[in-house]
């Protein structure tokens, strides 16, 4: 085992110079299918916190004709669904009280720049509702109609990440700003959706949707007394939040919403897809979504660079392969005659093969641990969470079996015989 030893680091010693870009090949690699999977993890790990503060909990609910679909539009994630109006009584014995949150969402608009389309949002809120990330000031609570007043009108504002610096300079604490809220009637509106202020004319597939009236609407100041962060809107993506009986009050709703969230705390996501689907074969017309299901449209590019990235694992056995031939042949080639002298000493040929071999395995796993732990350190240093695919990772390693398999046929080929042995000392 002395002797093995001994050879092993006299082995790495001599041939450390032709291992050097070997290592970091592999490095290289392994690293780019790392960083492709931890992306991924990053990517849902940051998003789910701002879409259940966004929605009200971990299941999203809502009553339309159609399930709702998602893609990515030009400003961010786009949902194509038609959220009708509903009394929350539909709602009794799907969740307990204090898992429920009620909203009131439509679009307004405001004066704050060339008349931007604005969202509304009307909160009441539970004792399990998740909480704005706030960047300033306080959120506003449930009040009546006349404490509203009473205290000055009061909203949170929410800013979404990407929103322009000069729009966020318009916003501040104990500042006034001009909204105009439309009223909601039975139908003959306009669509409920961002931009369609001024459409007449309705896609056919709008069922029960248009109930939007800006002919009848006011224009009402809001105290800002709340800046919020929204991380699921996009470059102009501005909302306030107000409670909910305030804007049903000014928008003649009545007592209904158009949405509802469940927020269940310390459960699984197996529970969560239950409940959602649950909700869904319950009928009424109600569904039942994942919050975090609403990003799937946008992991578009992400999943391509995964899709990328697996078959990067196909390329690095390859390219981890041929190295390791090219490798093993220069080292083998240029330390042949140290070979046959040891071999002559007496040292065997399956000796000089197991050097060979762990070898390769220690460069092999070196380079795959510091590609597939540097994206990970990064990604640590980032969001202080260890977003890492276990499944992923474990099939980088598999690098170093493969290669050790390689190395071993590739010794067996090249390491000298008894035979070539004598014809060496033959002719020296």
């Amino acid at each position: 085992m002395k002797i093995i030893s001994l050879l092993i680091r006299n082995s790495i010693r001599m041939d450390f110079k032709m291992l050097i870009p070997f290592f970091f090949t592999v490095v290289l690699i392994v690293f780019v299918i790392s960083s492709a999977s931890v992306s991924n993890e990053l990517f849902v790990s940051e998003s789910s916190q701002p879409a259940i503060i966004k929605y009200g909990g971990e299941v999203t609910v809502y009553k339309s004709h159609k399930p709702a679909t998602f893609v990515m539009g030009s400003d961010g994630l786009a949902i194509t669904w038609y959220a009708h109006l509903f009394d929350p009584a539909l709602l009794e014995g799907v969740a307990a009280p204090d898992d429920m949150t009620y909203d009131l969402s439509l679009w307004g608009r405001s004066k704050i720049y060339n008349n931007l389309d604005v969202e509304l949002v009307g909160r009441k809120k539970s004792v399990n509702s998740p909480a704005w990330d706030m960047n300033s000031g306080e959120t506003v609570p449930d009040m009546t109609v006349e404490d509203w007043y009473q205290a000055g009108r009061p909203a949170t504002v929410l800013l979404g990440d990407k929103v322009p610096n000069e729009l966020r300079a318009l916003m501040s604490i104990d500042s006034e700003v001009q909204v105009f809220v439309p009223k909601i009637i039975e139908s003959g509106g306009n669509l409920n959706l961002k931009g369609y202020s001024n459409t007449v004319m309705l896609p056919k597939d709008a069922d029960q949707m248009d109930y939007l009236d800006y002919d009848h609407g006011q224009w009402i100041g809001f105290k800002i007394v709340g800046i919020a962060r929204d991380g699921t809107t996009g470059a102009a993506g501005i909302g306030f939040i107000l409670p909910l009986p305030v804007l049903q009050g000014l928008t003649n709703a009545g007592d209904l919403i158009n949405h509802a969230g469940i927020s269940m705390p310390e459960t699984t996501d197996a529970d969560i897809s239950a409940k959602a689907a649950a909700i869904t074969a319950q009928g009424q017309g109600l569904y039942g979504l994942k919050t975090t299901d609403m990003f799937i449209s946008s992991f578009k590019s992400v999943r391509n660079l995964e899709q990328q990235a697996e078959m990067l694992v196909y390329a690095a056995y390859l390219i981890g392969s041929l190295m390791v031939i090219c490798v093993l042949v220069l080292m083998l080639r240029s330390r042949r005659a140290s070979d046959v002298q040891l071999m002559t000493l007496g040292i065997s040929r399956w000796i000089l093969a197991v050097v060979v071999v762990f070898e390769i395995f220690i460069i092999s796993l070196g380079a795959v641990m510091m590609g597939a732990l540097l994206p990970t350190i990064i990604s640590l240093i980032r969001s202080q969470s260890l977003a890492l695919d276990g499944v992923k990772t474990a099939q980088l390693f598999l690098i170093v079996p493969f290669n050790l398999i390689v190395a071993l046929v590739v010794s067996q080929i090249m390491l000298p015989n008894s035979k070539q042995c004598l014809e060496v000392l033959t002719n020296e």
